[in-house]
């Protein structure tokens, strides 16, 4: 779900379009991240000295990838190169505007703020693996929260507990609920 929050953040930041070409070729279903790899770097022959983010089945997509494709395809790859339109701070300041490394403020005891680095302390693997929600912590109801900024064209919601509601002719209902409100 959290590529839903990259994909947003590079739209409204304008850094591509929907069908923005990403991949014109497609992938290999693997991509070597470091900078600088050897010559006769490969992801078939993983090293320490590399870094490599792959699709869920390292199988190649030969076909052009956009946006659409890759959160169609749920492509890690394609996510990546979402995230390589935007600075490490860009897309970090939009995480944490979606709730990622805060509180939500619903009154539960112990809440996670989760974790999210300062992008100064982020580096290209950190930006890969950001891209498509793995490296960060968030909870649940921050998840939940963030997703329902995206459905309410990017107006984050105070969400709330509800503990009992009373119709117009006085009879309550006891539940206990998460209300994640819409504008």
């Amino acid at each position: 779900m959290e590529k839903v929050l990259t994909i947003a953040a590079a739209l409204d930041l304008e850094t591509l379009e929907p069908y923005s070409k990403l991949l014109p070729d497609g992938h290999q279903g693997c991509e070597i991240i470091s900078p600088s790899p050897p010559a006769d770097a490969s992801c078939d022959k993983i090293t320490d000295k590399f870094d490599c983010i792959c699709t869920y089945n390292r199988q190649p997509i030969n076909r052009l990838i956009t946006p659409a494709s890759a959160l169609i395809d749920s492509d890690n790859i394609g996510f990546r190169h979402i995230a390589l339109t935007m600075s490490y701070d860009e897309l970090r300041t939009y995480l944490f505007k979606f709730g990622i490394g805060s509180s939500t403020k619903v009154e539960l005891s112990g809440e996670s703020t989760g974790l999210l680095k300062e992008s100064e302390y982020w580096n290209y693997a950190d930006q890969a693996v950001y891209s498509y929600g793995h490296g960060y912590q968030a909870t649940p109801l921050q998840t939940i929260s963030a997703i329902a900024t995206v459905a309410n064209e990017g107006m984050r919601m105070q969400p709330y507990l509800v503990q009992k509601v009373t119709d117009s002719e006085g009879r309550t209902t006891k539940f206990l609920i998460l209300v994640l409100s819409i504008k």
